[in-house]
Protein backbone atom coordinates (compact mmCIF):
# COMPACT_ATOMS: atom_id res chain seq x y z
CA UNK A 1 0.00 0.00 0.00
CA UNK A 2 0.77 3.63 0.01
CA UNK A 3 2.97 4.80 3.34
CA UNK A 4 0.74 7.21 3.61
CA UNK A 5 -3.49 8.22 2.91
CA UNK A 6 -6.37 10.30 3.87
CA UNK A 7 -9.63 9.63 4.78
CA UNK A 8 -12.32 12.54 4.60
CA UNK A 9 -15.43 10.73 5.25
CA UNK A 10 -16.67 9.34 9.02
CA UNK A 11 -17.88 5.83 9.37
CA UNK A 12 -21.37 6.72 9.46
CA UNK A 13 -21.09 8.10 5.93
CA UNK A 14 -19.02 5.54 4.35
CA UNK A 15 -21.58 2.48 5.75
CA UNK A 16 -24.30 4.72 3.97
CA UNK A 17 -22.90 4.47 0.72
CA UNK A 18 -21.25 1.27 1.06
CA UNK A 19 -25.24 0.01 2.35
CA UNK A 20 -22.96 -2.12 4.87
CA UNK A 21 -24.24 -3.14 8.32
CA UNK A 22 -24.23 -3.29 11.17
CA UNK A 23 -23.87 0.36 12.07
CA UNK A 24 -20.93 1.65 12.40
CA UNK A 25 -21.92 3.33 15.69
CA UNK A 26 -20.14 0.35 17.02
CA UNK A 27 -17.11 1.16 15.49
CA UNK A 28 -14.65 3.04 17.41
CA UNK A 29 -12.39 5.53 15.54
CA UNK A 30 -11.82 9.43 14.58
CA UNK A 31 -14.45 11.51 12.46
CA UNK A 32 -11.25 11.89 9.94
CA UNK A 33 -8.09 11.28 9.66
CA UNK A 34 -5.51 12.69 7.42
CA UNK A 35 -2.32 10.87 8.05
CA UNK A 36 -3.39 7.24 7.80
CA UNK A 37 -0.14 4.76 8.51
CA UNK A 38 -0.37 1.15 7.31
CA UNK A 39 -0.47 0.07 11.04
CA UNK A 40 -3.48 1.95 12.01
CA UNK A 41 -6.64 0.27 12.44
CA UNK A 42 -9.52 1.56 9.86
CA UNK A 43 -13.19 0.90 8.42
CA UNK A 44 -13.11 -1.78 4.95
CA UNK A 45 -16.42 -3.51 3.76
CA UNK A 46 -16.40 -6.95 3.24
CA UNK A 47 -19.35 -9.18 3.06
CA UNK A 48 -20.01 -11.28 5.86
CA UNK A 49 -19.49 -15.15 6.41
CA UNK A 50 -22.83 -15.68 8.02
CA UNK A 51 -25.39 -13.50 6.39
CA UNK A 52 -23.62 -12.62 2.80
CA UNK A 53 -24.76 -8.85 3.04
CA UNK A 54 -21.88 -5.64 3.36
CA UNK A 55 -20.64 -5.12 6.87
CA UNK A 56 -18.24 -2.69 7.80
CA UNK A 57 -15.26 -3.46 10.16
CA UNK A 58 -11.53 -2.00 11.64
CA UNK A 59 -8.80 -3.89 10.11
CA UNK A 60 -5.31 -3.08 9.58
CA UNK A 61 -3.11 -3.11 6.84
CA UNK A 62 -0.93 -6.59 5.84
CA UNK A 63 -1.01 -9.97 4.24
CA UNK A 64 -1.35 -13.04 5.76
CA UNK A 65 0.67 -15.76 3.38
CA UNK A 66 -1.78 -18.55 2.28
CA UNK A 67 0.80 -20.97 3.53
CA UNK A 68 0.71 -20.10 6.69
CA UNK A 69 -0.72 -22.25 9.69
CA UNK A 70 0.13 -20.18 12.52
CA UNK A 71 0.09 -16.58 13.11
CA UNK A 72 3.41 -16.14 14.77
CA UNK A 73 5.24 -17.92 12.00
CA UNK A 74 4.75 -14.25 10.84
CA UNK A 75 5.42 -12.24 13.61
CA UNK A 76 7.81 -9.47 13.00
CA UNK A 77 7.02 -9.95 8.80
CA UNK A 78 6.92 -6.77 7.32
CA UNK A 79 4.84 -7.11 4.20
CA UNK A 80 3.91 -3.77 4.57
CA UNK A 81 6.90 -2.25 2.85
CA UNK A 82 7.00 -5.42 0.64
CA UNK A 83 8.00 -4.46 -2.73
CA UNK A 84 8.40 -6.23 -6.71
CA UNK A 85 11.63 -4.63 -6.64
CA UNK A 86 13.02 -6.10 -3.88
CA UNK A 87 11.73 -9.87 -3.00
CA UNK A 88 14.92 -11.29 -4.93
CA UNK A 89 16.92 -9.92 -2.44
CA UNK A 90 14.86 -9.94 0.83
CA UNK A 91 13.78 -13.00 1.78
CA UNK A 92 11.38 -12.39 4.79
CA UNK A 93 9.37 -10.27 1.82
CA UNK A 94 9.01 -13.49 -0.09
CA UNK A 95 6.41 -15.03 2.34
CA UNK A 96 8.55 -18.47 2.05
CA UNK A 97 8.86 -19.18 -1.02
CA UNK A 98 12.15 -20.43 -0.79
CA UNK A 99 10.96 -22.76 2.37
CA UNK A 100 8.13 -23.60 -0.08
CA UNK A 101 10.46 -24.52 -2.20
CA UNK A 102 12.86 -26.51 -0.43
CA UNK A 103 9.72 -28.69 1.42
CA UNK A 104 8.96 -30.26 -2.06
CA UNK A 105 12.31 -31.97 -1.77
CA UNK A 106 12.40 -35.87 -2.24
CA UNK A 107 14.80 -38.62 -3.03
CA UNK A 108 13.50 -42.26 -4.50
CA UNK A 109 16.49 -44.11 -4.36
CA UNK A 110 16.97 -47.35 -6.70
CA UNK A 111 15.85 -50.65 -5.74
CA UNK A 112 16.51 -53.96 -7.22
CA UNK A 113 19.39 -53.77 -9.68
CA UNK A 114 17.09 -53.06 -12.80
CA UNK A 115 15.46 -49.74 -10.56
CA UNK A 116 15.20 -46.32 -11.30
CA UNK A 117 15.96 -44.01 -8.47
CA UNK A 118 14.35 -40.29 -8.77
CA UNK A 119 15.05 -37.04 -6.47
CA UNK A 120 13.97 -33.31 -6.88
CA UNK A 121 16.57 -30.75 -4.86
CA UNK A 122 16.57 -27.21 -4.83
CA UNK A 123 19.94 -25.96 -5.00
CA UNK A 124 21.92 -22.06 -4.55
CA UNK A 125 20.43 -19.73 -2.21
CA UNK A 126 19.44 -17.28 -4.77
CA UNK A 127 15.74 -16.73 -6.09
CA UNK A 128 14.14 -17.92 -8.85
CA UNK A 129 13.60 -14.27 -10.95
CA UNK A 130 10.12 -13.10 -11.17
CA UNK A 131 8.88 -10.76 -13.30
CA UNK A 132 7.88 -7.18 -11.53
CA UNK A 133 6.53 -3.84 -12.85
CA UNK A 134 8.58 -0.76 -10.96
CA UNK A 135 5.87 0.98 -9.36
CA UNK A 136 8.26 4.16 -8.47
CA UNK A 137 8.28 4.04 -12.31
CA UNK A 138 4.70 4.84 -12.65
CA UNK A 139 4.63 7.73 -10.31
CA UNK A 140 4.37 11.47 -10.72
CA UNK A 141 5.71 13.87 -7.79
CA UNK A 142 3.82 16.92 -7.30
CA UNK A 143 4.04 20.12 -5.40
CA UNK A 144 0.53 21.87 -4.95
CA UNK A 145 0.35 24.92 -5.69
CA UNK A 146 -2.59 25.91 -3.40
CA UNK A 147 -0.74 24.16 -0.11
CA UNK A 148 2.79 23.26 -0.98
CA UNK A 149 2.05 19.64 0.07
CA UNK A 150 4.21 17.01 -1.62
CA UNK A 151 2.64 14.14 -2.94
CA UNK A 152 2.80 10.94 -5.51
CA UNK A 153 0.67 10.03 -7.79
CA UNK A 154 0.16 7.23 -10.07
CA UNK A 155 -0.09 8.29 -13.70
CA UNK A 156 -0.39 12.27 -14.34
CA UNK A 157 -3.41 13.85 -13.47
CA UNK A 158 -4.66 13.66 -9.92
CA UNK A 159 -6.34 16.04 -6.86
CA UNK A 160 -4.00 16.90 -3.65
CA UNK A 161 -4.98 14.99 -0.88
CA UNK A 162 -5.00 17.65 1.48
CA UNK A 163 -6.44 20.70 0.27
CA UNK A 164 -8.54 18.71 -3.18
CA UNK A 165 -7.12 20.93 -5.76
CA UNK A 166 -6.60 19.20 -9.03
CA UNK A 167 -3.58 18.95 -10.35
CA UNK A 168 -4.26 19.27 -14.56
CA UNK A 169 -2.83 23.23 -14.44
CA UNK A 170 0.63 22.11 -13.28
CA UNK A 171 0.65 19.25 -15.42
CA UNK A 172 -0.04 21.54 -18.20
CA UNK A 173 2.92 24.41 -17.29
CA UNK A 174 5.21 21.32 -16.55
CA UNK A 175 4.86 19.93 -20.75
CA UNK A 176 4.46 23.63 -21.65
CA UNK A 177 8.34 24.33 -20.17
CA UNK A 178 9.70 21.27 -22.00
CA UNK A 179 8.44 22.36 -25.07
CA UNK A 180 9.93 25.70 -24.17
CA UNK A 181 13.09 23.91 -23.63
CA UNK A 182 13.07 21.97 -27.41
CA UNK A 183 12.86 25.37 -28.26
CA UNK A 184 16.03 26.48 -26.84
CA UNK A 185 17.40 23.40 -27.86
CA UNK A 186 16.72 24.48 -31.36
CA UNK A 187 18.98 27.54 -31.36
CA UNK A 188 22.17 25.61 -31.42
CA UNK A 189 21.28 22.31 -33.93
CA UNK A 190 21.76 23.08 -37.56
CA UNK A 191 18.93 24.01 -40.07
CA UNK A 192 17.02 20.75 -40.37
CA UNK A 193 17.02 19.49 -37.38
CA UNK A 194 16.18 22.57 -35.70
CA UNK A 195 13.23 22.63 -37.75
CA UNK A 196 11.79 19.22 -36.92
CA UNK A 197 12.83 20.47 -33.34
CA UNK A 198 10.14 23.52 -33.47
CA UNK A 199 7.79 21.40 -35.31
CA UNK A 200 7.64 18.57 -32.63
CA UNK A 201 8.30 21.53 -30.13
CA UNK A 202 4.52 22.67 -31.55
CA UNK A 203 3.13 19.28 -31.42
CA UNK A 204 3.77 19.31 -28.07
CA UNK A 205 2.07 22.39 -27.03
CA UNK A 206 -0.99 20.81 -28.35
CA UNK A 207 -0.97 17.48 -27.22
CA UNK A 208 -0.39 19.00 -23.67
CA UNK A 209 -3.48 21.52 -24.36
CA UNK A 210 -5.27 18.35 -25.62
CA UNK A 211 -4.50 15.77 -22.73
CA UNK A 212 -5.25 18.74 -20.16
CA UNK A 213 -9.07 20.11 -21.43
CA UNK A 214 -9.79 16.39 -21.48
CA UNK A 215 -8.67 15.59 -18.06
CA UNK A 216 -10.80 18.68 -17.07
CA UNK A 217 -13.78 18.03 -18.51
CA UNK A 218 -13.85 14.36 -17.45
CA UNK A 219 -13.90 15.34 -13.98
CA UNK A 220 -17.31 16.52 -14.88
CA UNK A 221 -18.15 13.35 -16.93
CA UNK A 222 -17.51 14.78 -20.35
CA UNK A 223 -15.58 13.56 -22.95
CA UNK A 224 -14.14 16.54 -25.02
CA UNK A 225 -11.05 16.79 -27.43
CA UNK A 226 -9.10 19.83 -28.24
CA UNK A 227 -7.02 19.21 -30.85
CA UNK A 228 -9.59 20.76 -33.36
CA UNK A 229 -10.00 23.86 -31.16
CA UNK A 230 -13.02 25.41 -32.86
CA UNK A 231 -15.00 22.30 -32.28
CA UNK A 232 -13.95 22.02 -28.68
CA UNK A 233 -15.05 25.78 -28.18
CA UNK A 234 -18.52 24.04 -29.26
CA UNK A 235 -18.69 21.59 -27.18
CA UNK A 236 -17.60 23.34 -24.37
CA UNK A 237 -20.11 26.00 -24.79
CA UNK A 238 -23.04 23.50 -24.89
CA UNK A 239 -21.60 21.41 -21.75
CA UNK A 240 -20.51 23.85 -19.51
CA UNK A 241 -22.20 27.07 -20.89
CA UNK A 242 -19.43 28.99 -21.09
CA UNK A 243 -16.69 30.49 -23.56
CA UNK A 244 -13.51 28.86 -22.74
CA UNK A 245 -11.94 31.46 -25.84
CA UNK A 246 -12.96 34.81 -24.39
CA UNK A 247 -9.34 34.84 -22.58
CA UNK A 248 -8.17 35.67 -25.57
CA UNK A 249 -8.21 38.64 -27.58
CA UNK A 250 -9.88 38.24 -31.50
CA UNK A 251 -6.23 38.51 -32.89
CA UNK A 252 -5.47 35.97 -30.34
CA UNK A 253 -7.58 33.67 -31.19
CA UNK A 254 -6.90 33.78 -35.04
CA UNK A 255 -3.27 33.20 -34.48
CA UNK A 256 -4.02 30.99 -31.96
CA UNK A 257 -6.29 28.60 -34.17
CA UNK A 258 -3.82 28.72 -36.96
CA UNK A 259 -1.15 27.70 -35.15
CA UNK A 260 -3.32 24.21 -33.98
CA UNK A 261 -4.08 23.88 -38.05
CA UNK A 262 0.00 23.88 -38.22
CA UNK A 263 0.13 21.65 -35.73
CA UNK A 264 -2.56 19.22 -37.82
CA UNK A 265 -0.71 19.47 -40.91
CA UNK A 266 2.64 18.35 -39.06
CA UNK A 267 1.15 15.38 -37.91
CA UNK A 268 -1.72 14.20 -40.65
CA UNK A 269 0.21 16.34 -43.69
CA UNK A 270 3.59 15.64 -43.32
CA UNK A 271 3.71 19.58 -42.97
CA UNK A 272 2.46 20.43 -46.62
CA UNK A 273 -0.18 22.96 -47.17
CA UNK A 274 -3.66 21.62 -48.53
CA UNK A 275 -6.82 23.34 -49.35
CA UNK A 276 -8.85 22.71 -46.06
CA UNK A 277 -5.93 24.92 -44.36
CA UNK A 278 -5.96 27.52 -46.23
CA UNK A 279 -9.67 27.72 -46.59
CA UNK A 280 -9.48 27.53 -42.51
CA UNK A 281 -6.90 30.04 -41.66
CA UNK A 282 -6.32 32.83 -44.55
CA UNK A 283 -2.77 32.07 -44.10
CA UNK A 284 -1.45 34.80 -46.16
CA UNK A 285 2.27 33.30 -45.77
CA UNK A 286 1.30 29.69 -47.04
CA UNK A 287 1.28 28.20 -50.31
CA UNK A 288 -0.75 25.50 -51.65
CA UNK A 289 1.28 22.19 -52.27
CA UNK A 290 4.22 23.66 -50.10
CA UNK A 291 5.50 23.15 -46.57
CA UNK A 292 4.12 24.71 -43.95
CA UNK A 293 6.74 27.20 -41.78
CA UNK A 294 6.43 26.84 -37.96
CA UNK A 295 8.62 29.57 -36.45
CA UNK A 296 9.86 29.93 -32.93
CA UNK A 297 8.24 32.62 -31.83
CA UNK A 298 4.71 31.56 -33.24
CA UNK A 299 5.42 28.55 -30.30
CA UNK A 300 6.48 31.10 -28.35
CA UNK A 301 3.22 32.53 -28.40
CA UNK A 302 0.99 29.67 -28.65
CA UNK A 303 2.64 28.64 -24.78
CA UNK A 304 1.27 32.10 -23.51
CA UNK A 305 -2.02 31.96 -24.83
CA UNK A 306 -2.78 27.65 -24.49
CA UNK A 307 -2.05 28.53 -20.69
CA UNK A 308 -4.50 31.23 -20.57
CA UNK A 309 -7.18 29.21 -22.42
CA UNK A 310 -6.09 26.35 -19.79
CA UNK A 311 -6.75 28.20 -16.47
CA UNK A 312 -9.44 29.75 -17.77
CA UNK A 313 -10.85 26.21 -18.61
CA UNK A 314 -9.82 24.94 -15.29
CA UNK A 315 -11.38 27.97 -13.56
CA UNK A 316 -14.81 27.51 -15.55
CA UNK A 317 -15.19 24.10 -15.18
CA UNK A 318 -14.56 24.23 -11.71
CA UNK A 319 -16.35 27.25 -10.94
CA UNK A 320 -13.24 28.78 -9.87
CA UNK A 321 -13.83 32.52 -8.53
Amino acid sequence: MCGRYVRRSDKQKIAEFFHANPQPAELPMPGADYNIAPTTFQPIIRQSRESGEREMVLARWGLVPFFTKDLKDIKGLSTINARAESIRRVSANCWGLHRDLKSLEFEHKARGPFGFGMSLKLQGSPLPAIQHYGERQLETEVVCDRCTLRYAIYGVFGWCPDCGVHNSVQILTKNLEIARKKLTLAESLEKDLAETLIGDALESVVAAFDGFGRQVCAQKGQEIRFQNLAGAKRQVQSAFGFDFTDALQPGEWEQTFRYFQKRHLLAHKMGVVDEDYLQKTSDPAAVLGRKISVKPAEVSALMVTVEQLGRRLYDGVFHVS
